[in-house]
């Protein structure tokens, strides 16, 4: 247990940026969307309860906010404080343009979220739902994910010898990346999609073949200590540090023409780790049109090109403080992938 003095916050909503996370001012053990008014009930600590979790604790009564033990859209105020539903991650995201923390629980992986219409209450959500079922008498709505994305306000100064959370560093820190120079291994062929084609029809003529494929590679961002998912993610997007770093992707050409698209999904296994697996997929397609006489059967395969890339990288956050000074941190890493170099259309 740290011995610093907590820190304590605003939860505020980045929709609505006068309005707050509020327990009630008796323990009711309900939570409401009220503009703060310096109330002690509307003062959150975050408490690190390992894996790069907390409990987020009022400072009046000394309760947590904690999801239901099933997922029934509310968020209570309680004071047991050892269930999933009572621990949250604190993620940095950007939901519908605005970026800040979204908070969610480790039982059910819902976040907590703002009111689409300010009704004063606040709402336990499904991040991955195509609606936000709020208030009843709200209907359900069209999902504004932009509710889902909180942000921190420090009660007083930041200062040496506050209990600073991680996620707030990250958060409100300057992080500062400087990216070393890459080392690239011996590009690799692999092939993906591949058709058949037989000219039986006509003694000259044109056939046109289109393929479509897609592959999921993965890649390791590797730490000098352990960080967060939500912290690693954040250093990660905000570096650059994403498959086709280094070079041009999905250069090709096929005869008649050529197009690709990207889907990206990118995911971190584990908590709180050294090392980060991140998955990327990328869809692709060749298009060509080719002049064969008859019975010319061919066959059409697309061919992907990927070599090995390592990227040594330096995060540094900088947190300022109160009276002008700043607190600092560094922290080194490695990125490691597969990158992307070319995709071809071959005729065999």
């Amino acid at each position: 247990m740290s011995d610093k003095t907590p820190m304590y916050f605003y939860i505020k909503s980045a929709v609505y940026s006068d309005y707050a996370i509020v327990a009630g001012d008796k323990a009711d053990n309900h939570v409401y969307f009220q503009k703060p008014d310096g109330r002690e009930n509307a003062q959150w600590c975050f408490k690190d309860v390992g894996n790069g979790t907390y409990t987020i604790c009022d400072k009046l009564h000394q309760r947590c906010l904690a999801a239901g033990e099933s997922a029934d859209n509310h968020l209570y105020h309680q004071s047991d404080t050892n269930r999933l539903m009572a621990k949250w991650e604190a993620a940095i995201k950007e939901l519908d343009g605005l970026r800040g923390l979204a908070l969610i629980d480790c039982f059910h992986h819902f976040t907590i979220a703002s009111p689409i219409k300010n009704d004063g209450h606040v709402y336990h959500q499904d991040l991955n739902n195509d609606k936000l079922l709020q208030h009843p008498y709200q209907g359900d709505t069209p999902i504004h994910r932009e509710c889902m994305i909180w942000e921190l306000e420090p009660v007083a100064p930041v200062a040496e010898g506050l209990d600073i959370p991680n996620c707030y560093a990250c958060f409100a820190g300057k992080t500062e990346v400087k990216v070393g120079t890459p080392v690239y291994g011996t590009p690799s062929e692999i092939f993906g999609a591949e058709q058949t084609v037989d000219n039986s029809s006509a003694i000259s003529g044109t056939s046109t073949v289109e393929l479509k494929d897609s592959l999921t590679i993965s890649s390791t961002i590797e730490f000098s200590e352990a960080v967060s998912k939500s912290q690693a993610e954040d250093i990660a997007w905000n570096a650059g540090l994403a498959l086709g770093l280094s070079g041009d992707t999905f250069k090709g050409k096929a005869s008649g023409g050529y197009s690709h698209t990207t889907k990206q999904e990118k995911s971190f296994s584990q908590e709180t780790s050294t090392s980060h697996t991140l998955s990327e997929t990328r869809e692709y397609s060749t298009k060509g049109d080719f002049n064969f006489g008859a019975h010319s059967a061919f066959r059409v395969r697309l061919a992907v090109t990927l070599r090995p890339v390592t990227v040594p990288f330096t995060v540094s956050i900088t947190l300022p403080l109160a009276q002008g000074k700043t607190l600092s941190h560094t922290i080194q890493g490695t990125y490691k992938a597969q990158e992307f170099m070319k995709t071809d259309m071959k005729i065999e």
